[in-house]
C-alpha cells in the first residue's frame, strides 16, 4: 500500500477514461472473495497529472518505435505506457503515441498471469486527431492543478512541471520546419512524492 501525502489524498478519485461508448477503465475489482465489474477505477490523481504533464510533448507527437520484433525500450515505455505510471497503484495497461496527425490508444491486456486484486478487462486501439487527445490532457491537467490550488497546494511536483508547458498553438499543427524544434523530453522516474472527488476523461 503506497504511503499517502496530502497532494495525492487531495486528489484521490474514481478515474474513467472514454471515447464515446467505449470505456478503456473497465476492470473487475476483487471484494470479500468476489469478483465486481465497474467502469472506474480508485486511484490518486497526482501521479497520473505529473506524468501527462512531464511527458506531454512525446504523447502527442512521438511514434511508436521500430523494434524489428524486439522489445520496446523500457524508456519509451515509461513515457508512453500508463501502466508505468507507478507510485504504488495499478494503473490501465493503455499505451499513447502518435504519427504526427493522430493519436493512437492502445489499452492491452497483460499475458501473465495476474494476481492483482483490480485486473482491466477491455482491450481496445482507439485513433484520435491530436487536438481531441490535447484538449482532453489540458482539462485533466487544470482540473487536478485546480482541485490541488483549492487546497493550499501550490508547488507539487506536478504543478512544478505543468507551470513549464508551453501552450503555444504552433505546437498543436506542427509543419515540418517546426517539428525539428520540437525535442521530446528526456524521461526522468517521476519525482518519489510520499503517495474526493470524480476525475474523467471523455472524448
Amino acid at each position: 500500500m503506497p504511503k499517502v501525502s496530502f497532494s495525492m489524498k487531495a486528489t484521490l478519485a474514481d478515474l474513467s477514461i472514454q471515447v464515446g461508448f467505449l470505456c478503456l477503465t473497465r476492470n473487475t475489482i476483487l471484494d470479500n472473495g468476489e469478483w465486481y465489474a465497474r467502469e472506474t477505477v480508485r486511484l490518486c490523481m497526482h501521479p497520473l497529472a505529473h506524468w501527462f504533464a512531464w511527458n506531454f510533448y512525446r504523447l502527442l507527437y512521438e511514434p511508436l518505435p521500430e523494434t524489428q520484433g524486439r522489445e520496446l525500450a523500457l524508456e519509451w515505455l515509461m513515457a508512453h505506457d500508463m501502466a508505468y505510471v507507478g507510485d504504488g497503484f495499478l494503473w490501465p495497461p493503455l499505451r499513447i503515441h502518435s504519427d504526427g496527425a493522430r493519436v493512437t490508444l492502445n489499452l492491452y491486456r497483460t499475458q501473465v498471469p495476474n494476481p492483482d486484486p483490480v485486473r482491466y478487462t477491455n482491450t481496445a486501439s482507439v485513433i484520435l486527431p491530436i487536438r481531441v487527445v490535447e484538449n482532453q490532457i489540458l482539462r485533466f491537467l487544470k482540473t487536478c492543478d485546480t482541485r490541488l490550488m483549492d487546497l493550499g497546494i501550490k508547488d507539487s511536483p506536478f504543478q512544478a512541471v505543468y507551470r513549464e508547458l508551453d501552450f503555444e498553438p504552433w505546437l498543436v499543427t506542427l509543419d515540418k520546419r517546426k517539428k525539428r524544434k520540437l525535442r521530446p523530453m528526456v524521461n526522468r522516474p517521476l519525482s518519489r512524492v510520499e503517495p474526493e472527488s470524480h476525475h474523467e476523461i471523455s472524448e
